[in-house]
């Protein structure tokens, strides 16, 4: 089920949404450097508002995905003053997503030991670099922190000190009681997903160990406290019954995932993103739920059509669904997609044998039933092998 890049989607989600992240730190310090320096003057001021200048052009750069520019524009920075996290933390965002994960490290290994206790993002991004109980950790110390940011906004909220309240939330659009508001539901978001990082790293151990298997399903219990809108801790708690076994309590556990997911309806922004539906199908997929798999692949072809994957999976549930013949057409046109783009479609070098010795199976099918559909496995579980 391709936990590990899961888990690293997860991670980068729960990074991006930890509060004030590190571009955003480094905005708002440009910002507010430029508004208390333009109205200063003499030589020192001249130094000052250089150096405000070259992180707002930075932050630009970030925002408009220039990475290059951005990156050499906080080096820069740096270089005048090396220990500012507001310069560390989106540089090292930055350089995580363009590949330099050994640059990234140090960075945020720095950040943390200039200022732990600030911004929550860079644990989560370190935790996406490690592996096993190391990420976990660095995620568990990223959620005390998100968890006391938002505590104590609550406390403001709570106590109707809007100001108070907007300092909290760090909120640039003023300080009412409605900002507040909005800015904890996002915290609790993050929290959720944050809590669902360290569920996918726990997962891949967890059928075989019951203190990680029991300590997985506590994270994603608490993730669903947080947000229980989310479908993403319901995708968590099919995945940790299914690694066992428990057909019943996954299915059930997959059925309010989707069923959420489908609450969240056509909105880009708060609907689930199109990796986190296919594993819904794909979890359709492995619990014998065929027809619903095929439906379900379907409607994500109308999204995304040039998907190799997602023709090799439709074709693996519609011959278990007993129509070896729409399989067959699904898995030729797998076989034309990865003829016009190549190893750009196959990245693991072996999704064309795989395709290719589905459709040798589906073609033997056909031709025993002279052209009919071939009969379903008996094992539910068979089509595992295939995904």
């Amino acid at each position: 089920m391709g936990k590990k890049k899961a888990r690293r989607r997860g991670a980068k989600g729960s990074a991006k949404a930890a509060g004030a992240s590190g571009m955003d730190a480094a905005a708002a310090s440009g910002a507010d450097a430029a508004a208390s320096g333009g109205g200063g003057g003499g030589g020192g001021g001249g130094g000052a508002a250089s150096r405000e200048e070259l992180l707002e052009a930075a932050v630009r750069h970030h925002v408009m995905m220039n990475f290059d520019e951005a990156i050499a524009l906080y080096r820069v920075a740096l270089q005048s003053k090396p220990d500012d996290v507001d310069v560390l933390d989106p540089l090292s965002e930055l350089l995580l997503q363009s590949g330099d994960t050994e640059g990234a490290t140090q960075m945020l290994q720095r950040s943390i030991q200039l200022a732990p206790e600030a911004n929550p993002a860079k644990y989560m991004y370190l935790g996406q670099i490690r592996e096993g109980l190391e990420a976990v950790e660095l995620f568990e110390r990223g959620i005390a922190i998100m968890q006391r940011e938002h505590d104590e906004l609550a406390a403001a909220v709570g106590g109707g000190d809007a100001a108070a309240a907007a300092a909290a939330a760090a909120a640039a659009a003023g300080d009412d009681e409605a900002d507040a508001q909005t800015e904890l539901a996002q915290r609790r978001s993050a929290l959720c997903q944050a809590y669902c990082s360290v569920a996918e790293v726990l997962l891949l151990d967890a059928a075989e160990s019951e203190p990680i298997h029991a300590r997985c399903r506590a994270a994603l219990e608490a993730a669903a406290r947080w947000d229980a809108q989310s479908p993403e801790p319901q995708q968590g708690l099919a995945n940790l019954h299914l690694g066992r076994g428990e057909v019943e309590p996954a299915l059930a556990a997959l059925q309010n995932s989707v069923r959420l997911t489908e609450a969240l309806g056509e909105d880009p922004v708060a609907r689930p993103d199109f990796s986190f539906r296919m594993g819904n199908a794909k979890l359709m997929l492995e619990l014998g739920r065929w027809a619903e798999a095929v439906a379900a692949f379907e409607a994500l072809l109308r999204e995304e059509n040039e998907d190799v994957e997602l023709w090799f999976m439709l074709a693996i549930s519609q011959g278990l669904n007993n129509d070896a013949a729409a399989a067959g057409d699904c898995l030729r046109q797998a076989l034309a997609l990865l003829d016009r783009y190549g190893e750009e479609a196959d990245t693991s070098g072996q999704l064309r044998g795989q395709v290719m010795a589905k459709l040798e199976e589906v073609n033997e099918v056909l031709a025993a039933a002279g052209g009919g559909g071939g009969a379903a496995p008996e094992d539910p579980m068979e089509a595992d092998n295939d995904l």
